[in-house]
Protein backbone atom coordinates (compact mmCIF):
# COMPACT_ATOMS: atom_id res chain seq x y z
CA UNK A 1 0.00 0.00 0.00
CA UNK A 2 2.97 2.38 0.55
CA UNK A 3 3.74 2.05 -3.03
CA UNK A 4 0.85 2.78 -4.30
CA UNK A 5 0.56 5.82 -1.99
CA UNK A 6 3.85 7.57 -3.38
CA UNK A 7 2.90 6.45 -6.89
CA UNK A 8 -0.20 8.09 -6.56
CA UNK A 9 1.39 11.11 -5.05
CA UNK A 10 3.56 11.43 -7.67
CA UNK A 11 1.79 10.95 -10.44
CA UNK A 12 0.69 14.50 -11.62
CA UNK A 13 3.65 16.84 -11.05
CA UNK A 14 2.06 20.24 -12.13
CA UNK A 15 -1.17 19.12 -10.24
CA UNK A 16 -1.33 17.89 -6.18
CA UNK A 17 -3.01 15.00 -5.25
CA UNK A 18 -4.32 14.79 -1.69
CA UNK A 19 -4.88 11.28 -0.42
CA UNK A 20 -7.41 10.38 2.48
CA UNK A 21 -5.98 7.19 3.67
CA UNK A 22 -8.54 4.98 5.92
CA UNK A 23 -6.33 2.36 7.76
CA UNK A 24 -7.21 0.30 10.87
CA UNK A 25 -5.77 1.12 14.16
CA UNK A 26 -2.44 -1.59 13.77
CA UNK A 27 -1.76 -0.40 10.49
CA UNK A 28 -1.27 3.49 11.92
CA UNK A 29 1.67 2.41 13.95
CA UNK A 30 3.34 0.50 10.65
CA UNK A 31 2.67 3.34 7.85
CA UNK A 32 6.55 4.59 6.59
CA UNK A 33 6.88 8.48 7.51
CA UNK A 34 7.58 9.74 3.66
CA UNK A 35 3.80 9.53 2.60
CA UNK A 36 3.60 13.44 1.65
CA UNK A 37 0.71 13.26 -0.02
CA UNK A 38 -1.31 11.63 2.47
CA UNK A 39 -3.14 14.77 4.17
CA UNK A 40 -5.61 13.05 6.34
CA UNK A 41 -5.78 9.85 8.17
CA UNK A 42 -9.52 7.99 9.20
CA UNK A 43 -9.61 5.24 11.40
CA UNK A 44 -13.01 2.96 10.32
CA UNK A 45 -15.76 2.17 10.83
CA UNK A 46 -16.72 5.11 9.69
CA UNK A 47 -20.15 6.92 8.42
CA UNK A 48 -20.91 9.33 5.04
CA UNK A 49 -21.02 12.46 7.40
CA UNK A 50 -17.14 11.85 8.45
CA UNK A 51 -16.19 11.50 5.04
CA UNK A 52 -17.69 14.44 3.78
CA UNK A 53 -16.13 16.60 6.35
CA UNK A 54 -12.71 15.29 5.87
CA UNK A 55 -13.14 16.11 2.08
CA UNK A 56 -13.80 19.15 3.01
CA UNK A 57 -11.68 19.97 5.28
CA UNK A 58 -9.10 19.32 2.97
CA UNK A 59 -11.25 21.95 0.72
CA UNK A 60 -10.59 24.26 3.33
CA UNK A 61 -7.33 24.07 3.54
CA UNK A 62 -6.41 24.38 -0.01
CA UNK A 63 -8.20 27.64 -0.29
CA UNK A 64 -6.43 29.42 2.58
CA UNK A 65 -10.07 28.81 4.79
CA UNK A 66 -9.75 26.85 8.19
CA UNK A 67 -10.56 23.29 8.39
CA UNK A 68 -12.76 21.51 10.88
CA UNK A 69 -12.51 19.10 13.12
CA UNK A 70 -13.66 15.43 13.23
CA UNK A 71 -14.26 12.93 15.74
CA UNK A 72 -12.29 10.71 13.69
CA UNK A 73 -9.00 12.74 14.08
CA UNK A 74 -9.40 13.15 17.97
CA UNK A 75 -8.73 9.29 17.96
CA UNK A 76 -5.47 9.60 15.84
CA UNK A 77 -1.75 10.19 17.39
CA UNK A 78 -0.92 13.42 18.24
CA UNK A 79 -4.14 15.23 17.32
CA UNK A 80 -6.54 16.66 19.44
CA UNK A 81 -9.64 18.22 19.16
CA UNK A 82 -8.29 21.57 20.96
CA UNK A 83 -5.50 22.11 18.11
CA UNK A 84 -8.55 22.42 15.75
CA UNK A 85 -11.06 24.96 14.95
CA UNK A 86 -14.52 24.67 15.64
CA UNK A 87 -17.08 22.77 13.53
CA UNK A 88 -18.66 25.22 10.52
CA UNK A 89 -21.98 24.20 9.67
CA UNK A 90 -22.39 21.13 7.36
CA UNK A 91 -23.50 21.84 3.77
CA UNK A 92 -26.29 20.21 2.03
CA UNK A 93 -26.53 18.76 -1.40
CA UNK A 94 -28.90 17.43 -4.07
CA UNK A 95 -30.39 13.69 -3.80
CA UNK A 96 -30.64 11.93 -7.14
CA UNK A 97 -33.16 8.86 -6.55
CA UNK A 98 -33.86 7.11 -9.81
CA UNK A 99 -36.88 4.43 -9.78
CA UNK A 100 -38.30 2.20 -12.23
CA UNK A 101 -42.12 2.82 -12.45
CA UNK A 102 -44.36 0.16 -14.88
CA UNK A 103 -47.40 1.84 -15.88
CA UNK A 104 -48.56 -1.91 -16.63
CA UNK A 105 -52.59 -2.71 -16.41
CA UNK A 106 -52.43 -5.66 -13.79
CA UNK A 107 -55.10 -7.97 -13.32
CA UNK A 108 -54.45 -9.51 -9.43
CA UNK A 109 -56.25 -12.57 -8.89
CA UNK A 110 -56.41 -13.50 -5.18
CA UNK A 111 -58.86 -13.77 -2.13
CA UNK A 112 -57.25 -13.21 0.83
CA UNK A 113 -58.15 -9.33 1.56
CA UNK A 114 -54.41 -9.20 3.78
CA UNK A 115 -52.97 -10.36 0.64
CA UNK A 116 -55.13 -8.13 -1.98
CA UNK A 117 -54.14 -4.85 0.27
CA UNK A 118 -50.32 -5.72 0.42
CA UNK A 119 -50.08 -6.83 -3.50
CA UNK A 120 -52.16 -3.57 -4.75
CA UNK A 121 -50.60 -1.13 -2.63
CA UNK A 122 -46.92 -2.53 -4.30
CA UNK A 123 -48.50 -2.68 -7.38
CA UNK A 124 -49.77 0.94 -7.32
CA UNK A 125 -46.31 2.45 -5.65
CA UNK A 126 -44.30 0.23 -9.10
CA UNK A 127 -46.32 2.52 -10.90
CA UNK A 128 -48.78 -0.11 -12.10
CA UNK A 129 -52.66 0.11 -12.31
CA UNK A 130 -53.86 -3.20 -10.47
CA UNK A 131 -57.73 -4.39 -11.08
CA UNK A 132 -58.63 -7.02 -8.79
CA UNK A 133 -60.77 -10.36 -8.99
CA UNK A 134 -61.33 -12.09 -5.85
CA UNK A 135 -61.31 -15.46 -7.32
CA UNK A 136 -60.17 -17.51 -10.50
CA UNK A 137 -64.13 -17.22 -12.25
CA UNK A 138 -63.94 -13.24 -11.61
CA UNK A 139 -60.22 -13.37 -13.42
CA UNK A 140 -62.08 -15.57 -16.29
CA UNK A 141 -64.64 -13.26 -16.32
CA UNK A 142 -63.19 -10.10 -17.12
CA UNK A 143 -60.62 -11.71 -19.87
CA UNK A 144 -63.57 -13.00 -22.08
CA UNK A 145 -65.28 -10.06 -21.36
CA UNK A 146 -62.62 -8.16 -23.65
CA UNK A 147 -61.36 -6.36 -20.60
CA UNK A 148 -57.32 -5.54 -21.62
CA UNK A 149 -54.74 -6.26 -19.19
CA UNK A 150 -50.69 -6.03 -19.92
CA UNK A 151 -50.44 -9.26 -17.41
CA UNK A 152 -52.54 -11.01 -14.96
CA UNK A 153 -51.16 -12.18 -11.60
CA UNK A 154 -53.17 -15.36 -10.23
CA UNK A 155 -53.41 -17.14 -6.81
CA UNK A 156 -52.89 -20.75 -7.58
CA UNK A 157 -55.83 -21.93 -4.16
CA UNK A 158 -59.04 -19.70 -4.86
CA UNK A 159 -62.57 -20.20 -3.68
CA UNK A 160 -65.36 -21.09 -6.57
CA UNK A 161 -62.51 -21.36 -9.12
CA UNK A 162 -59.15 -22.27 -8.85
CA UNK A 163 -56.10 -20.34 -10.82
CA UNK A 164 -55.01 -23.46 -12.49
CA UNK A 165 -58.51 -23.95 -13.90
CA UNK A 166 -58.75 -20.12 -14.60
CA UNK A 167 -55.49 -19.97 -16.30
CA UNK A 168 -56.98 -23.00 -18.60
CA UNK A 169 -59.96 -21.40 -19.34
CA UNK A 170 -58.39 -17.94 -20.14
CA UNK A 171 -56.15 -20.45 -23.02
CA UNK A 172 -58.63 -22.02 -24.33
CA UNK A 173 -60.48 -18.75 -24.63
CA UNK A 174 -57.32 -16.62 -26.54
CA UNK A 175 -56.79 -20.09 -28.62
CA UNK A 176 -60.53 -20.04 -30.28
CA UNK A 177 -60.34 -16.02 -30.45
CA UNK A 178 -58.75 -14.92 -33.41
CA UNK A 179 -58.17 -11.62 -32.35
CA UNK A 180 -56.84 -12.52 -28.79
CA UNK A 181 -53.48 -12.00 -27.70
CA UNK A 182 -51.58 -14.22 -25.12
CA UNK A 183 -51.28 -12.73 -21.53
CA UNK A 184 -48.94 -13.59 -19.48
CA UNK A 185 -50.01 -15.34 -16.46
CA UNK A 186 -47.90 -15.29 -13.52
CA UNK A 187 -48.60 -17.95 -10.75
CA UNK A 188 -48.40 -16.71 -7.03
CA UNK A 189 -48.28 -19.83 -4.80
CA UNK A 190 -48.20 -20.33 -1.08
CA UNK A 191 -44.90 -22.11 -0.40
CA UNK A 192 -42.49 -23.20 -3.02
CA UNK A 193 -42.06 -27.04 -3.40
CA UNK A 194 -41.01 -29.48 -6.01
CA UNK A 195 -43.30 -29.85 -8.92
CA UNK A 196 -44.97 -26.45 -8.11
CA UNK A 197 -43.66 -24.66 -11.06
CA UNK A 198 -44.04 -27.70 -13.63
CA UNK A 199 -47.78 -27.67 -12.15
CA UNK A 200 -48.23 -24.00 -13.06
CA UNK A 201 -45.92 -24.40 -16.62
CA UNK A 202 -48.64 -27.25 -17.33
CA UNK A 203 -51.56 -25.40 -16.38
CA UNK A 204 -50.85 -22.56 -19.40
CA UNK A 205 -49.03 -20.12 -16.71
CA UNK A 206 -45.71 -18.79 -17.87
CA UNK A 207 -44.19 -18.39 -14.36
CA UNK A 208 -44.64 -18.02 -10.55
CA UNK A 209 -43.69 -16.57 -7.59
CA UNK A 210 -44.18 -17.68 -4.07
CA UNK A 211 -45.74 -15.39 -1.07
CA UNK A 212 -45.29 -13.43 0.37
CA UNK A 213 -44.57 -10.80 -2.42
CA UNK A 214 -42.52 -8.22 -2.01
CA UNK A 215 -42.28 -5.26 -4.14
CA UNK A 216 -38.85 -6.36 -5.43
CA UNK A 217 -40.36 -9.64 -6.25
CA UNK A 218 -43.28 -7.67 -8.36
CA UNK A 219 -41.51 -5.80 -9.89
CA UNK A 220 -38.93 -8.34 -11.12
CA UNK A 221 -42.30 -10.08 -12.50
CA UNK A 222 -43.23 -6.75 -13.81
CA UNK A 223 -40.39 -6.30 -15.65
CA UNK A 224 -39.90 -9.76 -16.92
CA UNK A 225 -43.50 -9.74 -19.37
CA UNK A 226 -43.67 -5.66 -19.51
CA UNK A 227 -39.86 -4.40 -19.60
CA UNK A 228 -40.88 -2.33 -22.58
CA UNK A 229 -43.80 -0.19 -20.76
CA UNK A 230 -40.66 0.89 -18.01
CA UNK A 231 -39.93 3.89 -17.36
CA UNK A 232 -37.26 5.67 -15.28
CA UNK A 233 -38.92 8.47 -12.91
CA UNK A 234 -35.72 10.64 -11.71
CA UNK A 235 -36.57 12.40 -8.06
CA UNK A 236 -34.54 14.86 -6.58
CA UNK A 237 -34.45 16.29 -3.01
CA UNK A 238 -31.93 18.20 -0.61
CA UNK A 239 -29.65 15.87 1.85
CA UNK A 240 -27.22 16.51 4.21
CA UNK A 241 -23.82 15.25 4.60
CA UNK A 242 -24.94 11.72 6.38
CA UNK A 243 -27.90 11.24 3.58
CA UNK A 244 -30.69 12.33 5.26
CA UNK A 245 -33.46 14.53 3.75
Amino acid sequence: MPDLVRELGQSSPDRRTDIILIVSSRQVQNLPADLAAVKALMLPPLCPSEIWNKVDNLDSVNSGEPAKASETDAALPDVTASDQPAKRPRRRSTRITRLVKIPAKVLLAEDNTVNQMVAMGILKRIGATPVLAKNGQEAVDRVLQGEKFDIILMDCMMPVMDGYQATALIRLYETGTPTATRLPIVAITANSVQGDKEKCLAAGMDDYITKPVTMEILRDALLKFCGELAVMETKADKAGPDGSA
